[in-house]
């Protein structure tokens, strides 16, 4: 009676979990060729948590440039060659503009960037871009107040007196004022309790990201009470309030002749898209998920990349003076550089745009997903596959990037010392096509002005005390520097501010 009782409990399941697990091995032969996946977990135990771009480029030399890989009961394709990506992003990019859909996923992003493709998602990204162009006004919008943060941020860093320190958090909150200073005409103290509200649930979202992942590809987890689902519960309390006031703030006393902001400028771009249609009418809610989306988007990537850039002058110290030195000559050291001298800054372009590429700070960009039945460099894609185009493997690949590994800036240069970015052919890190940033400009500007006047006041330097910082990165939804201390050295005792 007993061993019936436990056959009973025990045989359904199995069964079950036997179907499951051939139903995946048959999905897989509509694939470009893999790994076999084991039950459950797939072929996750084939790749590190900490830098998974690096292996899935090792997994391609075995399986080639377009294979495919399985996490928990779900397949994905990886390209890791530049033709198979721009293929992806850009030649059959309307193909492969679809977005992985899961619960916990949709929750947390809320917004643009994971919507499929549709007449509204081109309405809303349309939207998204017309704001940014209405409010940039030749960029003198962003540039002021990337420029008030920049000098927020040198003063924080002045009084840390030459001590060791961590950049992180002083970095982090700087970019996010800006984002918040450009969406909402408003700067926020630290304290703030407001802003403490935004730095929150932003927090939440990145660090819930990684396992959200996890959930899309083992969907059965979702049903397990767990932190992060807690986690974002207490992220959408804060976020949906919090940006739905705004909004009605906004709205309350909007004035078209007087745009003060980003949402400013798409309640009026939102005037001019709504249409007759009620399935194209750009609803309040349309607006906040796109204000969500700038706010994820526009800090995370900017300070890791600064963050990066950090650690790349500690390690190759000599582009410190070398930056410094161009700077002096475009100025003469009586005013900070701006963003009409960039043009004039041939190595600081450079060595932004070297940051970039070896930093990858989204690696992996966003998955896409295929509309319809495609192929990628010949090899077939089923309708829904989800598509990770590997950027990191383009931008390390030694056959474009000559010492790949390497912090090398010059390698952007012409002979005559001319910056030129069409010396990179294989270099994506705002991804391209259909799907790619729409906050590109505004990225480009905040690096600008943070970085210039960060080079214009100070010179970095690794505490006696301390290793030099790690060269690999924390990977989650983006690549950030392991914690690590500096120290700096004014290089005037009058700074200009």
């Amino acid at each position: 009676m007993f061993l019936e009782v436990i056959g009973a409990v025990l045989i359904p399941p199995l069964i079950w979990i036997i179907w499951v697990y051939i139903k995946h091995l048959i999905d897989c032969l509509y694939y470009p060729r893999g790994p076999i996946p084991l039950p459950f977990i797939g072929n996750g135990y084939l790749i590190r948590k900490a830098e998974p771009y690096k292996e899935l480029v090792n997994l391609g030399k075995i399986y080639g440039d377009v294979f495919s890989f399985s996490i928990g009961s779900v397949r994905f394709v990886i390209v890791n060659s530049l033709e198979g990506i721009q293929e992806v992003l850009v030649k059959k990019g309307w193909q492969f503009a679809g977005r992985p859909k899961g619960p916990s996923w949709d929750r947390s992003i809320h917004g643009l960037i994971q919507r499929d493709p549709s007449k509204k998602f081109k309405i809303l990204r349309k939207l998204a871009t017309s704001s940014l162009k209405i409010f940039a006004d030749g960029l003198a919008g962003m540039e002021s107040k990337a420029i008030e943060e920049s000098f927020q941020l040198n003063k924080k860093l002045l009084e840390t007196n030459g001590k060791p320190f961590s950049m992180q958090e002083i970095t982090t909150l700087c970019v996010l004022n800006i984002i918040c200073s450009i969406l909402f005409n408003h700067r926020y103290k630290e304290d703030d309790l407001e802003f403490q509200d935004i730095i929150k649930y932003s927090n939440i979202c990145f660090k819930e990201r990684g396992v959200n992942n996890y959930i899309i590809s083992i969907p059965w987890l979702r049903y397990f009470p767990s932190a992060s689902s807690r986690n974002l519960d207490e992220m959408i309390k804060i976020r949906d309030p919090l940006l739905k006031k705004k909004v009605q703030e906004h709205k309350r006393s909007y004035d078209e002749n007087n745009l003060r902001d980003l949402t400013d400028a798409l309640i009026k771009a939102s005037n001019s898209e709504t249409g007759q249609d009620p399935d194209e009418k750009v609803t309040d809610d349309n607006i906040e998920f796109i204000l969500n989306n700038f706010i994820l988007a526009g800090s995370e990537t900017s300070s890791n990349t600064i963050l990066w850039f950090i650690v790349y002058i500690l390690h190759w110290p000599e582009y410190q003076d070398k930056l410094y030195d161009e700077i002096l000559k475009v100025t003469s050291g009586s005013r900070y550089p701006c963003l009409k001298d960039r043009p004039s800054l041939h190595l600081m372009q450079a060595a932004i745009y070297e940051t970039l590429r070896l930093s990858s700070v989204a690696p992996f960009g966003l998955h896409h997903k295929a509309m319809e039945k495609s192929s990628i460099c010949g090899k077939s894609i089923p309708k829904g596959a989800l598509i990770i185009t590997n950027l990191w493997s383009i931008h390390h690949d030694e056959s474009y990037w000559k010492n790949a590994m390497s912090f090398y800036p010059e390698r952007w240069l012409e002979s005559s010392g001319e910056f030129n970015s069409k010396l990179g052919n294989a270099y994506l890190p705002f991804s391209s096509g259909p799907r790619s940033c729409i906050g590109e400009t505004l990225a480009k500007t905040e690096l600008f002005i943070f970085i210039s006047r960060l080079i214009n006041d100070f010179r970095f330097v690794k505490p006696i005390s301390e290793e030099l910082p790690r060269l690999d990165g924390s990977f989650g939804i983006t690549c950030t520097p392991y914690d690590f201390k500096v120290e700096i050295v004014p290089r005037s005792k009058n700074l200009l501010f």
